[in-house]
C-alpha cells in the first residue's frame, strides 16, 4: 500500500508501504477520506507535538472513514463493503479507567498517528488501514464519506457542549472558530442555544462561523 509518511520537518513523502496482516478480530478498511488536525499540522512543521517529538518517520491521520475490503475470521458485525468511522483511541481496556468506563483517562492510551510512543502509533493516511473491528463504527451506506471523516473532531464538539449543561435558551460564547469551533457552534445550536457569539483573531475563520449561525 501506499501511504503519506512524514520523513522530516515540512516534509511528507508517498510510500509504498507493508500492508498488515489481518488478525482473527481485525478488518481491514479502504480509506476514502480524511481530515487534517491542528496535531497533524504541529507535526509536519515542528516535527513534533508538545512535549512529543518525532523520533522516526510515521503516518499521520487520526480523522477518517473508508469501505471495509477484509474482516478476520472472528469479525461476525461488520462485512465487506461495509462504510465505517475508525476510532483513533485505542485504550489499553485492562487499567482502572476503562474498567471504569473512563477511558478517556487511560494511561496506557495508543492514539493514531501521534509520536507519543516509541515506536511511533501509524496513522490513517494511507490507502488502507487495519484495525480492530471494536474501533470501527457502521454508517448507512449511502453515507457522504466526506462527512464522515468529521466523526472524530464532531465528537469533541459534542462533549464540549455535553459537559457545558443545559443549552436551551442559554446564550453562548465560544472562544475561537476554527474548525472545532465551528463544529461546537452547530452542536450548540443543536442542542437549543439561543444566541451564539465566537472570537477569533483572524478573520476568515469568523466569516466561516457567520455562515453558519454565529
Amino acid at each position: 500500500m501506499r501511504a503519506a509518511v512524514l520523513t522530516g520537518k515540512s516534509s511528507i513523502e508517498i510510500l509504498e508501504q507493508k500492508t498488515p496482516g489481518i488478525g482473527e478480530d481485525d478488518v481491514r478498511v479502504r480509506i476514502k477520506a480524511g481530515g487534517i488536525c491542528g496535531s497533524d499540522l504541529h507535526y509536519f512543521y515542528h516535527y513534533r507535538m508538545g512535549d512529543f517529538p518525532v523520533r522516526e518517520p510515521f503516518i499521520l491521520g487520526h480523522e477518517a472513514a473508508g469501505v471495509i475490503e477484509a474482516v478476520g475470521t472472528n469479525v461476525k458485525r461488520l462485512q465487506n463493503g461495509d462504510l465505517v468511522v475508525i476510532n483513533p483511541s485505542h485504550p489499553c481496556r485492562h487499567c482502572s479507567y476503562c474498567f471504569t468506563g473512563r477511558q478517556l483517562l487511560c494511561a496506557d492510551m495508543r492514539f493514531l498517528g501521534s509520536s507519543r510512543k516509541y515506536p511511533h502509533i501509524q496513522g490513517m493516511f494511507s490507502q488502507t488501514f487495519t484495525t480492530n473491528q471494536s474501533q470501527c463504527y457502521k454508517l448507512p451506506s449511502n453515507f457522504d464519506v466526506h462527512h464522515a471523516a468529521f466523526a472524530e473532531p464532531l465528537s469533541v464538539a459534542m462533549h464540549a457542549v455535553q459537559n457545558a449543561g443545559a443549552l436551551i435558551g442559554a446564550n453562548v460564547l465560544i472562544s475561537g472558530s476554527g474548525p472545532i469551533g465551528c463544529l461546537i457552534l452547530m452542536a450548540a445550536r443543536l442542542a437549543g442555544a439561543n444566541t451564539i457569539t465566537i472570537t477569533d483573531i483572524k478573520k476568515e475563520p469568523l466569516r466561516v462561523a457567520e455562515d453558519i449561525g454565529a
